[in-house]
């Protein structure tokens, strides 16, 4: 039996728990098969009712992370087929058709890119790639080339407020840490990206999911959040949403600025996905910038192996950073840098961006066709879809059985912050992780195929 002790807040002593086991789980410091300690034994030691114990396994056990239960023991389950890649990527699961995982199409000339963007650095005439560069923000060039992508996406900020990143995830590191404590509250979307979860739990924050309706996060129920507790920030992603699909409008923009600046919320705005949505409107960060930090990267659009993102800050606000970065990894790499924002000078992002759309939209349209009758949310060039669906199957019970036949979706319940309300629907990935759309329609396949079987009799209570 293991000595597992995790470290929870007081406040919020069962889902930390839960959380704790998730991240413990995906670090590999819990290992499949491990025996946890009983409901008295982790009682004692966190100083918690046993009741509340029971309550944290009970949900670890219905999330997938455990089994057994009362007088057999807890013992920790293998991660599902979806996740293994995430955790351990050497893990031998290359003959299933991978819809769970949204990444970038790199088959579209980013090799040939490369071996250029390579020459023409082994020809010489760049400088400081090899070397620090303080304070941590990134090179002048390079923050000059970030605040021309961002330009792209609808965001008009001066370079010395710009800040270069290893990516998306690595920027909403980066503003936690500088702008947030131990057990202050983060407000997200009631569906939210899975390591976003991770993320919360690493920096002891609390995580509540806010709800929405068809237009997005709803202004009066953040409203209702801010009033509760120490309420420090709103991540949020008002394009191309990911899992829903949702392009936030313009309205509905305003005034969630508005209630962020009526209650002095620091604004978290992840638009990696913006690029592929068609004439979208204004950022959130537009309708507040003196208290929003706007970020992209090129994972989603261009390569996911450059790890190269740009994140905006307020007006002179970039310094206020310096905590993130230097608690993080004190600067964005300058050689990946460098044939990133070497790309963006010359047009070459502008044009594999490009090419990432259209690719998008073929396979959309191959999805449609497959998928069309089920009335998926989808978007033209969207990089997944959400698929809601019948009423007689259940999330969990859908994805084993697709899995079962070879294919990988992922759950509502990845995304889902809480317990409340979670859908039963799944996201199918569109992008790279199919390397070819010939295997993708044979994904789609089994998913279609699975949801025109009587569900009820496919569907086994565990």
């Amino acid at each position: 039996m293991t000595s597992w002790t995790p470290k929870i807040a007081r406040h919020r002593q069962s889902q930390g728990i839960v959380e704790a086991l998730a991240s413990d789980i995906a670090s590999g410091a819990l290992r499949p098969g491990q025996q946890l300690p009983t409901h008295r034994d982790l009682a004692f030691r966190l100083g918690v009712a046993v009741a509340t114990v029971t309550k944290a396994y009970g949900e670890a056990k219905r999330r997938g992370y455990v089994r057994g239960g009362v007088g057999s023991g807890t013992f920790v389950l293998e991660p599902p087929l979806s996740e293994r890649r995430r955790i351990r990527p050497d893990e031998a699961v290359n003959d299933a058709i991978d819809l769970s995982f949204n990444t970038a199409i790199t088959s579209l000339g980013q090799t040939q890119a490369l071996t250029a963007a390579l020459a023409r650095l082994g020809a010489g005439g760049s400088t400081g790639l090899l070397e620090y560069h303080r304070p941590w923000a990134g090179q002048a060039r390079h923050r000059a080339a970030g605040s021309t992508w961002l330009a792209s996406l609808g965001l008009a900020t001066r370079p010395e407020d710009v800040v270069v990143t290893c990516g998306a995830q690595h920027a909403a590191s980066i503003v936690l840490l500088s702008n947030a404590a131990a057990g202050d509250v983060l407000l997200s979307d009631a569906l939210t990206d899975p390591l976003i979860k991770l993320l919360a739990t690493t920096l002891q924050l609390e995580l509540r999911g806010v709800p929405g309706d068809d237009e997005g996060l709803c202004p009066k129920a953040l409203e209702a959040a801010c009033r509760g507790g120490r309420v420090r920030a709103l991540l949020c992603m008002p394009d191309h949403h990911s899992p829903t699909l949702l392009v936030m409008p313009e309205k509905r923009r305003r005034a969630l600025a508005s209630v962020a600046r009526a209650h002095d919320l620091v604004i978290c705005e992840n638009a990696v996905y913006r690029p592929l949505v068609a004439d979208p409107p204004p950022p959130i960060s537009a309708f507040a910038p003196e208290r929003s930090f706007f970020f992209s990267s090129l994972s989603k659009i261009i390569a996911p192996g450059l790890r190269l993102g740009f994140l905006a800050a307020p007006e002179a606000r970039a310094r206020d950073l310096i905590l993130g970065l230097g608690g993080t990894c004190w600067m964005a790499p300058p050689l990946t840098a460098e044939i990133a924002c070497g790309w963006i000078e010359d047009g070459t992002a502008t044009r594999l961006a490009e090419r990432q759309r259209h690719e998008l939209q073929l396979r959309n349209a191959l999805a449609a066709r497959h998928l069309g009758r089920f009335r998926p949310a989808a978007l033209t060039s969207g990089m997944h879809l959400w698929l809601s669906l019948p009423a007689s199957w259940r999330a969990g019970a859908f994805v084993r059985e697709v899995a079962a036949r070879g294919t990988l979706v992922m759950p509502s319940e990845a995304f889902a912050v809480g317990r409340a309300g979670v859908p039963h629907a799944v996201r199918v990935s569109l992008g790279g992780a199919v390397e070819s759309r010939e295997r993708l329609e044979s994904g789609l396949s089994t998913v279609a195929a699975v949801l025109a079987e009587n569900s009820e009799t496919a569907y086994v209570p565990i």
